[in-house]
């Protein structure tokens, strides 16, 4: 299987026979690019441009349910995630048609989390039940979250497998606890922004076994000033 997504935004022109829905603003799909198996974008026009929040997802093995075709909204303060809910083989992992978000009992929560297959639930405490969300077909969905979200830890279990790829820090802040995504073997980060690490002084296994985080994560834009200790490696 061959997985690759593309989150990007950027301002380009409107052309003149672009087809939109006056109802929601957003433009209708082509799907007559083959080079894509999904291809959605969310403009939004202002003064003649757009800003422009684009997936574009690759998939090779048509057997493993990708459910990015429901792309949600984006906005530049969001974070942006993709997972797949099928992978379940690691301690604490919720059932495959299911989605936990490690939140903390020492976090601060207030915000929509988009959940990718049509559904929203409204966050404000780390152990309410909307943490866990049910999906109808299990698959790959990207997770939009908008609002207050201070506190995630994997802390090597529960289902950090299911985590594919940060494609936007936005709002995510942390607690100072240390290993945040711990064991996230199949993460890779393509956020172009930086994570704030605010009130942050420890970073001890942030991304410990986390195998390959890719190479265009921006960690060079980190602001590491007040941290006295870093990554395990």
């Amino acid at each position: 299987m061959a997985l690759s997504t593309r989150y990007s935004t950027s301002q380009v022109n409107t052309p003149q026979n672009t087809e939109m829905n006056d109802n929601t603003g957003r433009q209708n799909i082509d799907r007559s690019n083959p080079s894509l198996d999904h291809q959605l974008s969310d403009r939004k026009i202002t003064s003649g441009h757009e800003t422009l929040i684009t997936v574009e997802s690759h998939l090779a093995d048509s057997s493993l349910s990708d459910q990015s075709a429901l792309q949600p909204q984006a906005s530049p303060s969001a974070f942006v995630t993709k997972w797949n809910t099928e992978v379940t083989g690691s301690v604490g992992a919720s059932p495959s048609n299911q989605i936990a978000l490690p939140l903390v009992s020492g976090g601060t929560y207030n915000f929509d989390v988009d959940w990718g297959d049509g559904s929203s639930s409204r966050i404000t405490s780390y152990n309410q039940p909307e943490v866990n969300h049910t999906y109808t077909t299990p698959g790959i969905y990207p997770v939009v979250i908008n609002g207050t979200i201070t506190g995630w830890q994997f802390a090597g279990s529960g289902d950090k497998d299911k985590l594919l790829e940060i494609a936007q820090w936005g709002n995510l802040r942390l607690t100072d606890t240390g290993g945040y995504f711990q064991g996230a073997e199949n993460l890779v980060i393509t956020a172009s922004d930086a994570l704030n690490l605010t009130g942050i002084y420890r970073m001890d296994s942030a991304f410990k076994n986390c195998n390959n985080l890719g190479t265009t994560g921006n960690f060079n834009s980190w602001k590491y000033s007040d941290i006295f200790h870093l990554f395990d490696h």
